[in-house]
């Protein structure tokens, strides 16, 4: 018991909560760095994903361009279409014998 007592004087308790509360505080910091580390990585993420989304919203707009072209261009198509047969033979001959 005398043996206990001697090594638990005071400077040896101080100096036993100086090494614990340094060895706690570097635990502490390994764990604000791996957390500093996942909010770095979730920012690059984050950014990578917002221009993917930019890039693909730009996309969707040209295709709504190219598919509006297309239906002009269907649209004239049927025009021309519609004014070949109005002016094909058969139907500007307005002398020949009804059938």
């Amino acid at each position: 018991m005398n043996k206990i007592k001697r090594q638990l004087t005071k400077q040896n308790l101080i100096l036993l909560i100086l090494v614990s509360l340094g060895g706690h505080n570097y635990y502490l910091q390994t764990k604000i760095d791996d957390s500093i580390n996942a909010a770095n990585d979730a920012e690059y993420e984050a950014n990578q994903a917002k221009n993917y989304a930019s890039d693909a919203a730009d996309y969707a707009s040209d295709a709504a361009d190219y598919a509006s072209d297309a239906a002009s261009e269907a649209s004239d198509a049927s025009s021309y279409a519609y004014d070949a047969y109005i002016n094909s033979f058969g139907n500007q001959c307005y002398n020949c014998p009804s059938w």
